[in-house]
């Protein structure tokens, strides 16, 4: 099993961090690996809904993966897996708590399966994609500077 992981601190409430991120038809504003992203079945962010992302592989090919969302608790927490569980399977958490001045946002693949070891070569890509979406975030959220 490996976990990738990105923490960062953002300058505004909680409940706008969450507000943008569980809007995932604009997840491709912020994250440059995604295409498009839509629900597929079930209430938006409650335990069971489904939704798809197109997004580029490694080999920058188009692809669709659907995730599970298994849990989530409005403003805070949500947990998403994908549906895909062999030989890979990749499940993605966001943290979000109050802190001084905004919120702290914590955000973590978790890859499993047999080709685990692959992401854990490619570890610092990987650390890298997630941290540029999640600053695009950040930088959505907290708008431009004064």
């Amino acid at each position: 099993m490996i976990n990738i992981q990105e923490v960062l601190q953002i300058q505004t409430a909680r409940a706008s961090v969450w507000q943008r991120f569980a809007d995932i038809g604009t997840w491709n504003e912020w994250n440059r690996e995604v295409l498009d992203a839509w629900w597929v079945s079930g209430t938006p962010w409650t335990p069971g809904a489904i939704f798809v992302v197109e997004h580029f592989t490694l080999f920058k090919a188009r692809k669709q993966t659907r995730y599970i969302v298994q849990m989530c608790v409005e403003t805070r927490t949500a947990v998403y897996q994908s549906t895909a569980s062999f030989p890979l399977s990749m499940t993605s958490s966001v943290q979000l708590t109050d802190s001084l001045g905004g919120c702290r946002l914590e955000a973590t693949h978790h890859y499993a399966g047999p080709l685990a070891p692959l992401v854990w070569l490619l570890s610092g890509r990987q650390k890298s994609l997630l941290n540029q979406a999640m600053l695009a975030l950040k930088a959505r959220v907290e708008g431009p500077r004064r």
